[in-house]
């Protein structure tokens, strides 16, 4: 069976909260069990982040459709390191911090009847990050996790991108899901 990764980009964004504009940055405290703090300097519990979003290019898989980074692990490769190389071929950006979400993509695929359970992984970007897209995509957008339905078509991608917001509002990522050799 195919080996796949999923990859949700995303930047802090100041002043964005709940997807609109207001003051504050991306949320206080929440180091107390642990958790990694990155960025933020106090203030609102709203997410201020966006979603790096691409839209798939015509004669590829999900022509079309906004998604995040995706892709295949190859032979002899992990699928941290997979992750980490399909980010890098398909927007030319690096990382700031790069961790695996507590949580996996499931879905059935009726064509070949396999059930995928696919590891996601999250890396946030400086906030200025602007990608370099190869023949995958042609273009791309910055989009709060309040708008992410508009643009991304799978429930459960939807949810994923929940989950990543939630970790990142509330400074909760974890040290043991901190991949650390990363660039």
């Amino acid at each position: 069976m195919v080996k796949l990764i999923d990859l949700y980009p995303y930047r802090r964004v100041a002043g964005l909260q709940d997807g609109g504009f207001g003051v504050g940055g991306s949320g206080g405290g929440g180091s107390e069990r642990g958790a990694l703090e990155v960025g933020g300097s106090g203030g609102d519990r709203g997410s201020g982040i966006e979603f790096l979003l691409m839209k798939r290019a015509q004669g590829k898989i999900y022509a079309g459709q906004w998604r995040m980074v995706g892709g295949k692990v190859e032979l002899g490769e992990s699928h941290w390191m997979a992750a980490r190389r399909e980010f890098e071929e398909e927007t030319r950006l690096s990382m700031r911090v790069f961790w695996t979400v507590p949580s996996v993509n499931q879905f059935y695929e009726y064509k070949t009847d396999t059930i995928y359970r696919i590891p996601v992984f999250a890396a946030e970007l400086e906030p200025e990050a602007e990608p370099v897209l190869n023949d995958e995509h042609t273009e791309y957008r910055w989009v709060s996790g309040e708008h992410v339905a508009d643009y991304v078509l799978w429930p459960e991608q939807q949810r994923l991108m929940g989950v990543i917001e939630r970790i990142v509002s509330l400074n909760q990522i974890l040290p043991e899901w901190t991949i650390e050799d990363h660039r």
